[in-house]
């Protein structure tokens, strides 16, 4: 949700800046608070502040003053975050015995806060035990090396440090976010289960409709209670045609008409409670986007709710309609999987994280990024995606 101050926060990637004055329509609406307010209504924690507050990071005028000091007009305040490491959730240090690597990144987005690139597939987002060289945390460093570079920066001995905001699995594709700052990434993580939304494209072997949806349960031991609810659009439908009936504007009935039939009988969610509590553990929103005959393969839209660990290649496995190329959890007699399509499925996970939506962490403003699946999924579904 934007928050409903219009405030302006200046600065770069290691500082926050914030000027008021009573001349200035965004920030003046400060003036007379407390400091620890501002912090706290620009996203700032209150744990966060004190630590701040601890390392002597934020500045009034360039002086350090009580967060309970009301701020007056003509006052800048500024807060380091270059340092401020002890807030830094999944903090990745190029020093620590990760290997430069020499692979091209494709970005997708880019500012002082936040950088969002193109994942490939078969290729690890951070370093494990097993894994030092070859993952998205090596050639993000080697990008940030190159940056520093084309600056004329020295910076042998610099410490570059990496913020996951997502994380998505070795054969999965698409967008991944990296904060720049312990300020973005704290603010973006916050908004996971709220605003933020994380959209994916997958291929399933077979025809997917509302009628054959049953529980499979293929090789997982579920514990709790899976709940799968179908998008029911009668009475949506009826609504809509009622209110069209009343709108002598022609066009607008037939635009709404096509809306209608395009959601009609196509969303679904796969819902898993806890048996106990019937708190909701996991939760995703499908939609069924196109079928091809001609190689068997239904493409799907999946809006993750929670984000839990291969939520969406489980969810589509209770339903019997594993991802193509998905080995874990695709049983090799499932009818589903057995036709043309070998290849793909030995070879390809067919899972792609298109969209990403969020509420950028300086600015208030909603930012939508999206980024093309690779040309395997045009390979199979053809140019047209219907999206």
């Amino acid at each position: 949700m934007i928050s409903k101050f219009n405030y302006e926060i200046e600065g770069d990637t290691n500082n926050l800046l914030i000027k008021v004055n009573s001349k200035d329509c965004k920030n003046k609406q400060f003036i007379g608070k407390k400091l620890v307010e501002i912090l706290q209504i620009i996203g700032l924690s209150r744990k966060s502040i004190n630590k701040f507050d601890k390392h002597k990071y934020i500045t009034i005028n360039n002086k350090n003053i009580s967060l309970k000091s009301k701020i007056k007009d003509n006052e800048i305040i500024n807060i380091y975050l270059g340092s401020n490491e002890e807030t830094d959730e999944n903090l990745i240090h190029s020093n620590n015995n990760l290997e430069n690597y020499n692979s091209k990144l494709k970005i997708v987005y880019e500012d002082m806060d936040i950088l969002a690139v193109n994942k490939p597939k078969n290729m690890v987002v951070h370093p494990t035990k097993t894994i030092k060289n070859g993952t998205l945390a090596n050639a993000i460093i080697n990008y940030q090396k190159d940056k520093e570079k084309d600056n004329n920066n020295d910076n042998k001995k610099q410490d570059f440090k990496i913020r996951f905001i997502n994380r998505i699995d070795r054969d999965t594709t698409g967008i991944v976010l990296i904060a720049k700052n312990s300020f973005a990434h704290q603010k973006i993580a916050n908004q996971f289960q709220k605003s933020m939304k994380k959209e994916y494209l997958a291929i399933i072997c077979g025809k997917m409709d509302l009628n054959n949806l049953n529980i499979h349960n293929i090789d997982i031991n579920v514990d709790n209670d899976i709940i799968v609810n179908k998008t029911n659009n009668k009475d949506n439908n009826k609504d809509n045609n009622k209110d069209n009936n009343k709108d002598n504007n022609k066009d607008n009935n037939k635009d709404n008409n096509k809306d209608n039939n395009k959601n009609k009988n196509t969303e679904f969610s796969v819902i898993i409670t806890d048996k106990n509590t019937d708190e909701i553990v996991e939760h995703t929103n499908f939609e069924i986007i196109q079928y091809n005959d001609n190689n068997n393969v239904t493409l799907l839209k999946a809006s993750l709710i929670t984000g839990k660990t291969h939520q969406i290649r489980r969810h589509l496995a209770y339903l019997g309609f594993p991802i193509l190329g998905d080995e874990l959890y695709t049983k090799t007699n499932n009818n589903n999987n057995s036709n043309e399509n070998k290849d793909f499925i030995d070879s390809s996970l067919m899972l792609h994280s298109y969209k990403t939506t969020f509420i950028h962490p300086r600015t208030n403003k909603l930012i939508n990024l999206t980024q093309e699946p690779p040309k395997e999924f045009k390979q199979l579904m053809g140019d047209n995606y219907g999206l």
